[in-house]
């Protein structure tokens, strides 16, 4: 049998999907062999500047696999500004030029995008592109700029400045030296859409990782939830700082220890503050947020780090009150939401687990 996969531009795919054997026909070929479709091992690719791996479980197909390699492909195609020939480095060329026509993915994301610059006030700003290329933090040559180069790329970010024509589907930035940077919210974008083709296929239950980003789709063979475990932001090889059972969630953490460099003895990390253009430094490590979307996980643990604790449990509360959050400081204590203690295993003993009338507390 075949099953349509309809990518959120309107194109079509048709991709085929083998039915099922009857049981009778299963037993007889035992005599001769097999008659099981073939299930692949968990498929690992390079793709959107990360390590990306998908577990399919008994549902992975070679033709299925492809399927998402390819749609990652065309996404990758779309947003990775480090390549000069996708739609976002076309954008970033014509800034203070012209618009710039994009397709339906990149279109949706930077609305998206700016939505959350909207509602965080801009802790979360998609033309932090000046920025992310000056620092160059992630690269073999970061460095810290000068206050004058940090000054003036900071000038640049302001995401009041990119305009979206919906009917003429174009972005337009309007001052000349800006540029736009999807990584906090692309990954995201990407699951969500691997989920809806696991939802058109049928697919019973995978896991899914985007470089950090998780999705954890249905179940475990027999029924049991996902454990999903959270980085120790002060030893990443150590037992993880907590533990969640999580059934069709998304788990996606933000931390200083993701990409950084160290100079004179400060670590700098990639999470950049757009109103003060320097690495945020509000005490928070590390931001995981437990959420149904992974877009908006993905732009949320960047807000939420930026923010801080106090402000960002007041946004995920007014806004966002169904999504779990734990934070970790830099004095080792974890503050989580009730919706992050709902999918609570456990905190490691290394961590002050603190209750969630403490939050107002927290810096």
């Amino acid at each position: 049998m075949t099953f349509t996969y309809t990518a959120s531009d309107g194109r079509r795919f048709r991709v085929r999907r083998q039915a099922v054997i009857p049981c009778v026909l299963c037993a007889a070929a035992l005599l001769f062999g097999s008659c099981a479709r073939q299930v692949l091992p968990p498929q690992t690719t390079l793709v959107m500047n990360t390590v990306c791996t998908i577990n399919l479980f008994e549902a992975g197909t070679q033709e299925l696999y492809d399927t998402i390699a390819q749609r990652l492909t065309e996404i990758d195609a779309a947003f990775n500004a480090h390549d000069p020939a996708s739609l976002l480095s076309a954008v970033n060329a014509a800034a203070g030029t012209a618009p710039v026509r994009v397709n339906g993915d990149l279109l949706a994301v930077i609305e998206a995008a700016l939505s959350f610059a909207r509602l965080t006030g801009g802790a979360f700003d998609p033309s932090i592109g000046p920025l992310v290329r000056l620092w160059n933090i992630g690269s073999e040559h970061p460095r810290v700029p000068a206050p004058h180069e940090t000054a003036a790329a900071a000038q640049l970010v302001n995401y009041q400045n990119v305009i979206v024509d919906r009917a003429a589907g174009t972005v337009f930035l309007t001052q000349k030296g800006m540029s736009l940077d999807l990584g906090g919210i692309a990954k995201g974008y990407a699951a969500d859409e691997i989920v809806r083709i696991l939802k058109q296929a049928q697919v019973p239950s995978a896991l899914i990782d985007l470089g950090g980003n998780i999705y954890a789709y249905g179940k475990k063979a027999g029924g049991a939830p996902w454990k999903i475990g959270i980085k120790n932001p002060f030893d990443t090889s150590a037992t993880p700082a907590a533990a969640l059972s999580a059934v069709n969630k998304t788990i996606v953490t933000s931390g200083v220890y993701e990409r950084y460099f160290i100079e004179d003895g400060v670590r700098y990390h990639h999470l950049i503050d757009p109103h003060t253009g320097y690495p945020a430094q509000n005490g928070t490590v590390s931001v995981t947020i437990a959420a149904d979307s992974s877009l908006n996980a993905d732009a949320l643990s960047t807000a939420v780090f930026i923010l801080g604790a106090q402000k960002g449990f007041e946004l995920l509360s007014s806004a966002f009150p169904d999504t779990g959050a734990a934070i970790i400081t830099d004095d080792r204590r974890i503050y989580m939401n009730q919706p992050f203690l709902d999918l609570l295993d456990h905190v490691s003993p290394e961590f002050a687990r603190e209750p969630p009338q403490n939050q107002a507390h927290a810096r």
